[in-house]
């Protein structure tokens, strides 16, 4: 999304709340007042009426949507307009537009890089190793926690630092920090029962083939009453795709994507190898562990964790 600044932007962000309460988003998280989130788009949307509720709701109501950003009327055209995302951008201070993070599905499973949301804190953690995930773990597993910030090491001490937060502060850039929202006033991430995997989930490893190295990705899972999976792949340096046994670009692996009891398997395809990367490992509690198996002198391990 590219947006054009406009002298009359500021007069008009007030303006755009007329009628704010008329329209009420079906999961709501916190209006980003005076922020743009350029990038992600999806979708966008001319609006006949000046509110960015309708923006919000619009986004609450689409599965693929993390984000959105309303840009008041004269910046981009006479009226509002509206865009949606399938990513969480970076959040820029400019008073074009209201912005927000979508706190159900997908938006869950997103880390706010160069971002720092300061205040509300309710713990701190000193962490012993650089991992944003870790932060994000901790919030998901306190019920008071809405938001967090992670401090990266050398900014408050040689180690990070893990906030956790009971609000959602507005998001600011800045180089220190990695930032999230988990839930935002809103119900708690869904429950999972036991052999359910469906759901986000952050894949990490001690693969060396991918740039940069160790191979990391964000992987969605959907799963049918049988066990068999399905799912999505993203923030993946190799683009990786779920192929199943048989397909396109299976390469005869006879692998399937299916999690039985505790065993779990997963078939991918990272575009232009004339092979596949087969995860094969169990699943305990919140956490999915075991071998990736692309050549015989090739393999290692990944984990998984919500």
């Amino acid at each position: 999304m590219r947006v054009f600044r406009s002298i009359a932007a500021a007069c008009l962000l007030a303006i755009a709340f007329v009628g704010l309460s008329s329209v009420q988003a079906e999961s709501p998280g916190q209006l980003e007042v005076g922020i743009n989130r350029a990038g992600g788009d999806f979708n966008s949307m001319e609006l006949d009426q000046p509110n960015p509720a309708i923006c919000q709701a619009a986004c609450s109501q689409d599965t693929r949507c993390r984000a959105f950003t309303y840009v008041v009327p004269g910046v981009q055209g006479p009226r509002a307009r509206c865009w949606l995302k399938n990513s969480v951008p970076p959040a820029s201070p400019n008073n074009c537009c209201i912005s927000g993070v979508n706190p159900q599905g997908p938006a869950n499973n997103y880390l706010e890089e160069d971002t720092n949301r300061y205040g509300s804190d309710i713990q701190r953690i000193d962490m012993g190793s650089p991992d944003p995930w870790a932060c994000r773990t901790a919030c998901v597993n306190n019920g008071a926690c809405q938001t967090f910030t992670y401090v990266k090491p050398g900014v408050q001490g040689p180690n990070p630092v893990c906030y956790l937060k009971n609000a959602a502060p507005a998001p600011t850039p800045n180089a220190c920090c990695v930032s999230g929202m988990v839930r935002a006033g809103g119900p708690p991430p869904p429950s999972y029962g036991a052999g359910n995997v469906a759901g986000p989930w952050h894949l990490t490893s001690n693969c060396g083939w991918s740039n940069p190295a160790p191979w990391r990705a964000d992987i969605y899972l959907n799963q049918a009453p049988d066990g068999s999976l399905t799912g999505t792949v993203s923030n993946d340096p190799l683009n990786t795709v779920m192929v199943f046994p048989g397909g396109q670009d299976s390469w005869q692996s006879q692998v399937p994507n299916r999690i039985s009891g505790s065993n779990f398997s997963l078939l991918l395809h990272p575009p232009g190898w004339v092979s596949v990367l087969e995860l094969t490992g169990q699943l305990n509690g919140g956490r999915i562990s075991g071998r990736v198996h692309h050549y015989t002198t090739d393999d290692c391990d990944f984990g998984m964790t919500r």
